[in-house]
């Protein structure tokens, strides 16, 4: 008789669900954050060694494509702050996705992780746009649109994420006042 109590509808969010389809749902969204959180954190490694290896082929083409506006200071300090730059997007790209990692493993974690994927999707999305339109002689090398690629790819994983973790919060609060929380935890 107990199994059956799990097939009896509810109102949630004003539609009639089955609740053992919500925790179904939680399921695939609890993986679906788990797999973009990885992928977040892979493609923050990604801009490091892409980095190194434009330095280590291509010293012009490194300092033309990471150095602009920063002609004025010696080769060795724009190596040394755009590493700095990077490394500072690679550890908030690995901290989003280990926070989205947590989340999907049933780990209660705030909404912080999910603005500063916000954020860095729309940081994306203006960097790809100003590449793509407003770069001079971008689109004349093939590495750009390689470039443009990845990059879009890194946006749809996030873009993936931050709808994953808004879908998996919504359902942890459904199924939790049905008392049904910790059923599946990753």
């Amino acid at each position: 008789m107990v199994c059956y109590q799990r097939i009896f509808l509810r109102v949630a969010q004003d539609e009639w669900e089955p609740v053992f389809l919500m925790e179904k749902q939680l399921r695939k969204y609890r993986d679906m954050l788990y797999m973009s959180g990885l992928g977040t954190a892979v493609f923050g490694v990604w801009y490091i060694i892409k980095a190194v290896i434009y330095l280590l082929v291509d010293k012009q083409y490194f300092y033309a494509a990471y150095g602009d506006g920063l002609e004025d200071l010696p080769k060795v300090a724009i190596v040394i702050f755009v590493m700095l730059a990077l490394g500072i997007e690679m550890t908030i790209h690995l901290l989003v996705g280990r926070a989205a990692c947590r989340e999907a493993h049933g780990q209660k974690r705030g909404i912080f992780y999910l603005i500063v994927d916000a954020v860095l999707v729309g940081l994306s999305i203006y960097s790809l746009i100003y590449v793509a339109f407003f770069t001079k002689d971008a689109l004349l090398y093939f590495d750009t649109y390689a470039t443009l690629f990845v990059e879009g790819t890194a946006d749809v994983v996030m873009g993936e994420m931050l709808y994953a973790g808004i879908q998996v919060k919504r359902l942890r609060k459904v199924v939790a006042a049905d008392g049904k929380e910790g059923a599946y935890a990753g």
